[in-house]
């Protein structure tokens, strides 16, 4: 069994969740991490069947899509995604204000000071559709946060 290209940990909230995922991880034939953190979290924990690879997502081939507005006027557009998990991690490290207040002013200064359009781009939800993990409930709330910038702004 493969685990393919994943994000792994960190489980250091609970030490018995911890040891319950190395023994787990220990199981597969191989593991390949996407970030240079999982695959050096991986290491420290002594789980020598991980590598680093890349995203899939950035080795596919572009394909044209119509998205409708603003994306369809020739403008160039900045797509744009954060997860609840870089949110745990942005609370966990202490940072002043709210991950969706920094990532809103960021888009409202991209939408101020370029011709950009912006594309709010969910890439994980859980099947079992639980808010916990979902990026797009993430990217609603900073919709939200933004609303569309006179049309420059949309979610995926």
């Amino acid at each position: 069994t493969m685990l393919f290209a994943a994000s792994v940990g960190p489980f250091t909230t609970d030490p018995v969740i911890e040891r319950f995922m190395v023994n787990h991880l220990r199981r597969y034939s191989a593991i390949t991490v996407r970030e240079a953190s999982s695959a050096a979290y991986l290491q420290k924990l002594g789980l020598q069947n991980a590598v680093l690879t890349a995203d899939p997502a950035f080795c596919l081939e572009p394909q044209a899509a119509e998205l409708g507005a603003p994306y369809n006027d020739g403008r160039d557009v900045l797509a744009f995604n954060v997860s609840p998990l870089v949110n745990d991690s942005w609370l966990r490290a202490g940072n002043a204000g709210t991950l969706i207040g920094e990532c809103a002013a960021f888009i409202r200064r991209v939408v101020e000071e370029t011709g950009l359009a912006v594309a709010l781009l969910p890439h994980v939800d859980p099947l079992d559709g639980i808010g916990v993990n979902s990026d797009t409930g993430f990217m609603r709330r900073l919709f939200a946060e933004t609303g569309d910038a006179g049309g420059r702004i949309a979610m995926v």
